[in-house]
């Protein structure tokens, strides 16, 4: 397939596909640059490899991780893997294009396409910190869970369960915080559009991964639990809540609730390279996405 298509340039977003891609460089039936484009914001160790040309990463905090992964591969920080849809806009006039409340502080609660975690309690708990919270939670395909959001007994306004929807970018421009247990796409998808990420109790193996390097990098808060995560919400509620002009960015930096170790600034061994050409996929000018799982 790969010989017919005669590509310049082969860019991954499937881990598998590039093991398998490294493996044809590596028995020299692969003649063509192969990229991978590393899909979270912690690089597993399964999603880099040496013997491609370059692995493109979301953040320079994962740098670090990624060498203990690979050593001898070659690495750069590019754009994130999101599509364009997902930009800075104009937040109250998402809401009403949602019949989302304005006067609310509305948390986006997004656990992937299939609703892993304890979304119920995730859900009750957010909730349940204060009547002008509006919980938005996308439940992707998983319809069992979105028929039991509707049972909790929460006003239709106070928790709005939704199914799988291409209305993910309007959905993030709305909400305040966004809040999560994997740090996977759904926080990438914040982090372009310029709201802020909570990620609590994240979900075993690499959503764990996710959220201890985005809470050292500053991206994201972490909560530890439940209670940690309402503490944290009271504090929001507390505060200036959604802001009053119209078109004013969301809520600013979010501290962690989370202690994390000191670090020193994490150091790219890989010098830098000439700029970009604009064709290359890295050229942070048009950050794009494969989009398969992309409105998860």
């Amino acid at each position: 397939h790969i010989d017919a298509f005669d590509p310049d340039l082969v860019l991954s977003t499937y881990p598998l596909g590039t093991a398998g891609l490294a493996w044809l460089i590596r028995h020299r039936a692969l003649s063509v640059p192969v990229a991978s484009w590393v899909s979270d914001f912690a690089p597993h160790p399964f999603w880099v490899y040496r013997d491609i040309a370059m692995n493109f990463l979301a953040d320079d905090a994962a740098t670090p991780a990624a060498l203990c992964a690979e050593p001898d591969a070659r690495y750069r920080v590019s754009a994130l893997p999101v599509t364009s849809r997902f930009h800075a806009r104009d937040r109250r006039v998402a809401r009403a294009e949602l019949g989302l409340r304005a006067d609310a502080v509305v948390a986006l609660i997004g656990c992937g396409s299939y609703a892993f975690g304890d979304v119920l309690n995730l859900v009750r708990t957010v909730a349940e910190v204060s009547p002008r919270i509006q919980v938005v939670a996308a439940c992707g395909r998983n319809e069992q869970i979105r028929t039991r959001l509707g049972e909790l007994g929460f006003a239709a306004d106070r928790v709005v369960p939704m199914g799988w929807t291409d209305r993910m970018p309007t959905l993030t421009a709305a909400a305040d915080l966004v809040i999560g247990n994997a740090g996977g796409a759904t926080a990438l998808e914040a982090m372009a559009s310029h709201v802020p990420v909570v990620l609590t109790e994240p979900i075993a193996a690499h959503g764990v991964a996710n959220a201890d390097l985005m809470a050292v990098a500053g991206a994201a808060v972490l909560c530890s639990d439940r209670a940690a995560l309402a503490g944290f919400l009271r504090t929001v509620v507390d505060g200036d809540g959604p802001a009053d002009a119209p078109g004013a960015a969301p809520l600013g930096p979010l501290p962690s609730t989370a202690s994390t170790p000191s670090a020193d600034p994490p150091v790219s061994p890989v010098p830098p390279d000439p700029p970009a050409s604009p064709a290359s996929p890295a050229a942070p000018a048009s950050p794009a996405r494969a989009e398969a799982g992309a409105e998860s």
